[in-house]
């Protein structure tokens, strides 16, 4: 479980979150709106390392 959050990004974007190992999903976890505060618990496996990995599509908020 991860709780990603963003706060004040300059531009809209979204997050993705997987398991290490295995190809990116095209859905995302986490979207946004320029100047919004935006959370969202989610549930993402891990890879055979016990690690995630987790892409800015778009947008660059602060973390």
């Amino acid at each position: 479980m991860l709780n990603v959050t963003v706060t004040d990004p300059k531009s809209d974007g979204h997050l993705t979150g997987w398991p290490t190992g295995t190809t990116r999903p095209d859905s995302s976890n986490l979207n946004w709106t320029t100047g919004s505060t935006v959370a969202n618990l989610v549930t993402v496996p891990v890879g055979d390392d016990g690690k995630v990995e987790i892409a800015n599509a778009v947008g660059a908020p602060p973390m």
